[in-house]
C-alpha cells in the first residue's frame, strides 16, 4: 500500500512541476491582452480628444466670422444712416 501511494505521490509531483509552466504562460497571455486593451484605449481616447479640438476650433472661427460680420453690418448700418442725413 505504502508503495502505490508513494508512486501517486512521484506522478503528482510530477504533473504538478508541468503545470507550473502553464500558469506562468496563461498569466503572460493575460497581461499582455490587458496591456493591448490598454493601448487601444489609450488610442481610441487621443483620437477623441483630438476631435472634440477640431471641433472646438471649428466652433470658434465660426462665431469670430460671425462677429466680424455683424460688425461689418453694423458699419454698412451706420454709413447708410450717414448717407441718408446728409440727403435730407
Amino acid at each position: 500500500m505504502r508503495a502505490t501511494s508513494r508512486n501517486r505521490e512521484k506522478r503528482n509531483r510530477a504533473q504538478a512541476r508541468t503545470e507550473d509552466g502553464s500558469a506562468l504562460l496563461l498569466a503572460i497571455f493575460v497581461l499582455v491582452l490587458l496591456t493591448g486593451m490598454g493601448v487601444v484605449l489609450l488610442f481610441a481616447s487621443r483620437t477623441d480628444v483630438r476631435m472634440s479640438q477640431a471641433d472646438s476650433r471649428a466652433k470658434k472661427a465660426f462665431y469670430i466670422a460671425e462677429a466680424g460680420l455683424e460688425t461689418a453690418r453694423e458699419q454698412l448700418r451706420a454709413s447708410l444712416n450717414y448717407v441718408l442725413e446728409r440727403r435730407n
